[in-house]
């Protein structure tokens, strides 16, 4: 889900009203000057949204054009690669703006461009690059995978918490200043981007933090979170150097308070995720002792539970999340934890209210597809698949015939079915990790259990072959095999792996052993 501003002069508020309840339909953010309350500081609130969105949507005509604040808030977004200009009548942009390519909404010959909107929310959800004729991104790439099995990861968890439930804002020594609840937020909401813009927004907020307020422990430990979300998306040099910057940031926030439970946390995050389990979810409980209300806690530890097979328990800790309604991220995440703890039930009721708030947003009708592709009830993930109209743009049609196969597979059974699908799986294992992922899951689910293992071990420990850290061809996001999720291990398309002597095995090695003999815990898996 994209934070979107839309710019535009007070003569097209009726263009402005329509495309902005377009884009939340479609399940996005959307900023525009109604939103300003009576009394707010109207330049210092739109510099904030600004700073804070994705996408800046910028309505082009002949009134705007001579608007002093539409040039100024387009600058905003060409400079930063955010700008999505259309035309709302014909008009064209000012100098300055003419080298991107300008969505029309009024086209010769038709009273509206009937495909306007369609441009608009692919512009959009593709990133919110600029719509430049040399820069545009290609939806096409086969890229499908960077909003899935990112978000089950430690930092990106968090980008589904909505504005409310921040730290509270506790002294260390000192004052805290009044600017630093108006930084908090406005780093909690560039985080919420999701992107690697509003990774390097949100750490810049936190810096100001504990720049202007340097005995705030919880600024310290915001800050230490922003590099640990940052880090899990950059290739391996950028993800060690902020690994160290998150240790640096929570050691600070401890030495200003020593029962700072999020940093203790982070301490814990700093080094592979995997072999800190155990400190991170007791760094976790404490913090949410002292704030049982901070719903960002209770997500982070809600993914701690689920890579260490506790669906159960993290279900638990989801059900305490008061903030409504849900943004499609939480969804996602709360979605797979009942997957795996087999609530079917819950199950069905959040993916039918998902399917109506938000019936064409990406992240949900991945969601579908992956709980329905993945649980045998392939006929329901055909006919998502063959609906054109409600599935994502950057699908290609070429990953089409590929889950669907796949789909036929599932509904067959006929190893000489499995045997190509299988083939397919395990050569595109070899071009990203969100691939990989998918392999594994469809290789246990088709029974074809050595194959199963054979890309577990590639994936997790680089043996047989090496999975790219890249998420997926041509993608700007990256997973090291250090910070490679295990929650995929513990849900219903793995039960025969788990079941199959080797899992203990490849248990052990990930450390997953180590964390339940710590915690003193049965996982789930090994309760039945």
């Amino acid at each position: 889900m994209a934070s979107v501003f839309v710019s535009y002069a007070r003569q097209d508020l009726s263009y402005a009203k329509h495309i902005a309840e377009a884009l939340e339909k479609a399940g996005h953010s959307v900023w525009w000057d109604r939103h300003i309350k009576g009394g707010a500081q109207f330049a210092k609130e739109i510099e904030l949204a600004l700073e804070a969105s994705q996408a800046i949507v910028v309505l082009w005509s002949q009134a705007s054009v001579e608007s002093a604040w539409v040039r100024d808030e387009a600058a905003v977004g060409r400079d930063s690669k955010r700008l999505i200009p259309v035309s709302v009548d014909g008009t064209l942009p000012p100098l300055g703006f003419r080298q991107f390519q300008t969505i029309q909404v009024l086209r010769k010959g038709d009273s509206a461009g009937p495909t306007y909107l369609d441009e608009l929310l692919g512009a959009v959800s593709g990133d919110a690059r600029p719509s430049s004729t040399k820069d545009r991104p290609d939806h096409r790439s086969g890229n499908n995978g960077l909003s899935r099995r990112a978000m089950l990861s430690l930092g990106i968890i968090i980008l589904g918490a909505a504005t409310g439930g921040y730290f509270a804002l506790r002294e260390g020594n000192g004052s805290v200043p009044a600017e630093v609840k108006a930084l908090m937020v406005q780093g909690r909401l560039a985080q919420m981007q999701g992107n690697y813009e509003g990774q390097t927004q949100a750490i810049a907020s936190f810096q100001r933090i504990v720049s202007v307020a340097p005995s705030f422990a919880d600024g310290w430990a915001a800050l230490a979170l922003a590099y640990r979300d940052s880090a899990q998306s950059r290739p391996q040099h950028e993800n060690e150097k902020l690994r160290e910057q998150t240790r640096y940031a929570a050691q600070r926030a401890l030495e200003i308070d020593p029962e700072n439970g999020l940093a203790e946390a982070m301490i814990a995050a700093s080094v592979p995720h995997r072999r800190g389990l155990f400190q991170m979810e007791h760094g976790l409980r404490r913090a949410l002792r002292t704030d049982p209300k901070d719903e960002i806690l209770a997500l982070v530890l809600s993914s701690v539970l689920r890579q260490g097979g506790r669906a159960n328990e993290a279900v638990e800790v989801l059900k305490t999340l008061r903030t409504r309604p849900l943004l499609p991220v939480q969804y996602y995440n709360i979605a797979h934890a009942l997957w795996a703890a087999n609530r079917t039930v819950e199950l069905e009721r959040l993916i039918g209210d998902a399917e109506k708030l938000y019936p064409a947003q990406p992240t949900v009708w991945f969601l579908r597809l992956e709980l329905w592709g993945f649980s045998r009830s392939p006929e329901r993930a055909e006919a998502l698949l063959r609906d054109r109209a409600k599935r994502p743009a950057f699908l290609s049609d070429t990953e089409v015939q590929i889950y669907l196969k796949t789909m036929g597979a599932v509904k067959s059974q006929q190893s000489d079915d499995d045997e190509g699908v299988l083939s397919a799986w395990m050569e595109r294992a070899r071009q990203g990790t969100v691939f990989a992922e998918d392999a594994i899951q469809y290789a246990s689910l088709l029974g074809r259990l050595d194959e199963a293992f054979e890309l577990a071990n590639a994936y997790y420990f680089g043996e047989g072959f090496r999975v790219p850290d890249v998420t997926a061809p041509g993608a700007n996001d990256f997973l090291i095999s250090d910070e490679r999720e295990t929650a995929l291990l513990f849900e219903p398309p793995v039960r025969l792996m788990r079941e199959d002597k080797r899992f203990s095995a490849l248990a052990e090695r990930l450390g997953l052993e180590d964390y339940w003999r710590q915690a003193n815990v049965v996982p789930d898996f090994r309760k039945h």
